[in-house]
């Protein structure tokens, strides 16, 4: 349980980080490597807000295959959360930020 804890502050301080970095619009090298290290160490559950964030990034940068893959697992990980409003708004910006990807 107490491992569980740290493993969730980790993923949260990494998250945080990159969308400090995401707002100020700089560094993207390190926005990935942030999100990168939070959905290595984070259990699937943990992980809504950072593949949110690692979406928006992607498609920042023209990955829009890989950008639509991570808001479809933020949405379906606040699906099951029972997060219904994020996951409207993890659809909503799969759909508007990557418009070309059908396949996901």
């Amino acid at each position: 349980h107490a491992n569980n804890i740290h493993k969730q502050d980790c993923t949260n301080a990494l998250n945080n980080l990159a969308a400090a970095h995401i707002t100020s619009g700089k560094n993207s090298t390190a926005v990935a490597a942030y999100l990168s290290r939070a959905i290595e160490i984070g259990d699937e559950s943990m992980l809504g807000d950072a593949y949110a964030n690692y979406g928006g990034h992607l498609a920042k940068i023209g990955d829009q295959d890989a950008a639509a893959d991570s808001l479809i697992r933020g949405f379906w990980i606040s699906l099951r959360k029972n997060r219904i409003d994020a996951a409207i708004a993890l659809l909503l910006r799969r759909a508007f930020l990557v418009p070309t990807v059908y396949s996901s």
